[in-house]
């Protein structure tokens, strides 16, 4: 386990996620420069670089040529990373969800500079509240990106369909799994914040904030109507009470440069390995 920064205002981080150079990055939700409230939301994202995972710098993270306080930097919901053939996208939730999802793509290999973001989903008015987008998966060729949220005071995960690899247009979310009690400690539970959803293996995981602790499910995908839905099979949860999002999973970006397929983790390990010898 690592702590990329040490601070009682940490909250939310998204990665680690290393570059070609071999620099790892994490993000952070919006909390270095202190508070970040509505309806100011003054504080961008923090953006933090390391080569060990142990000792980190915080560096510039520039959206639209901001990355001070209060410049109007609109990167400070809860969002994540996803590396696609249209370049590196960081995708959040416009005033922390409620009123869609934004995103921004840049080809910048330090991953510091970053142009101004569009709006590529709105607010379905059919979902009171949703918030904390999770790094895009892609299944059967598709990219999906989960989103947390909650309805009739049912905890559920949405699935929102990209049409392109650009991640810039999606088709109408649906709920990807929904429950009324914790499958985990059988609780009555109402909202599923910070969710992550990835395939380990032949299964799929998913991960959420929920009950004031992180939870994790894993199982196997149906379709119903044509749509994906997760089953789950197995839960366990962390009993720990902390801000800390569970959506902090490694990713390698290829060091042909930010337009190619990620090399896995253990591949990059053996091909360091192989230059060493």
């Amino acid at each position: 386990a690592y702590h990329s920064v040490r601070s009682t205002n940490l909250c939310d981080p998204s990665g680690p996620i290393m570059t070609a150079d071999g620099v790892w990055h994490v993000f952070d939700d919006c909390t270095w420069c202190g508070a970040d409230d509505p309806p100011s939301f003054s504080c961008p994202w923090g953006h933090y670089i390391s080569r060990d995972l142990m000792r980190w710098t915080r560096v510039p993270f520039a959206v639209g040529g901001c990355a001070a306080p209060g410049c109007g930097n609109p990167m400070h919901s809860t969002g994540s990373l996803t590396l696609t053939s249209a370049g590196m996208i960081a995708m959040a939730g416009l005033q922390e969800g409620n009123a869609g999802l934004e995103t921004t793509v840049t080809h910048d290999p330090s991953l510091q500079t970053w142009p101004n973001t569009t709006v590529v989903a709105a607010h379905p008015q059919t979902i009171p509240t949703f918030r904390d987008p999770a790094r895009a998966i892609q299944i059967n060729q598709s990219w999906y990106v989960a989103v947390g949220s909650g309805v009739d005071d049912v905890a559920q995960v949405l699935l929102w369909k990209a049409t392109n690899d650009s991640l810039s247009e999606f088709s109408l979310p649906y709920a990807v799994y929904k429950a009324g009690t914790s499958f985990v400690t059988g609780n009555k539970i109402t909202f599923f914040e910070c969710p992550d959803f990835f395939q380990l293996a032949s299964k799929y995981v998913l991960f959420m904030s929920v009950e004031g602790d992180t939870q994790w499910l894993v199982g196997h995908l149906d379709q119903h109507a044509g749509q994906i839905q997760f089953v789950p099979e197995t839960g366990t949860r962390a009993r720990v009470r902390d801000r800390v999002r569970p959506k902090v999973r490694a990713r390698v970006v290829p060091r042909h440069g930010l337009a190619g397929r990620a090399v896995p983790p253990e591949r990059q390990h053996e091909r360091e390995r192989e230059r060493e010898r």
